[in-house]
C-alpha cells in the first residue's frame, strides 16, 4: 500500500537526512578545516618580535607607573597617619640637584630590570 505524502509529513528518509545534515559540513570539507584551525590556532601563539616588544614596554611602563603611585600613595599615607608631611619632605629632597641624580639612577635601575627580565623570557 503506497504511502500518502499527508501520513509522513511530505518527507521520506533522504529529505530527514539533509535537513540534519544542514547545519553540518561533508566530510571533506572538515578534514581540511580542521588542519587550517589548528594552524591558526598556533600562529596566533607567534607573535612578531615588535608586537612582543611592544606588549613587554607597555606591561613595563605599567607596572613602573603603578609603582610610582603606590609610592606616592604610602607617603601620603604614613605622613597622615605620624602627622609628618613624608610626602612634601620627598618633594624637597627630590628638587635638590642630588635628589634629581637619585631618580635618574632609579630609573637606571628600572631599565636594567626590564632589559634583564626581557632576556630571561627571551
Amino acid at each position: 500500500m503506497p504511502q500518502d505524502d499527508r501520513t509522513t509529513g511530505g518527507t521520506d528518509g533522504r529529505q530527514q537526512n539533509q535537513g540534519q545534515n544542514q547545519g553540518q559540513q561533508p566530510q571533506g570539507q572538515q578534514s581540511q578545516q580542521q588542519p587550517q584551525q589548528q594552524q591558526a590556532s598556533r600562529g596566533s601563539g607567534r607573535r612578531s618580535v615588535g608586537s612582543r616588544l611592544r606588549d613587554y614596554l607597555a606591561t613595563t611602563v605599567v607596572r613602573f607607573g603603578l609603582a610610582a603611585i603606590g609610592v606616592v600613595l604610602l607617603l601620603f599615607s604614613l605622613g597622615q597617619a605620624f602627622g609628618v608631611d613624608l610626602l612634601g619632605a620627598f618633594a624637597d629632597a627630590l628638587s635638590t640637584q642630588t635628589g634629581q641624580w637619585l631618580v635618574v639612577a632609579l630609573f637606571a635601575l628600572f631599565l636594567i630590570g626590564a632589559a634583564e627580565r626581557g632576556l630571561s623570557h627571551g
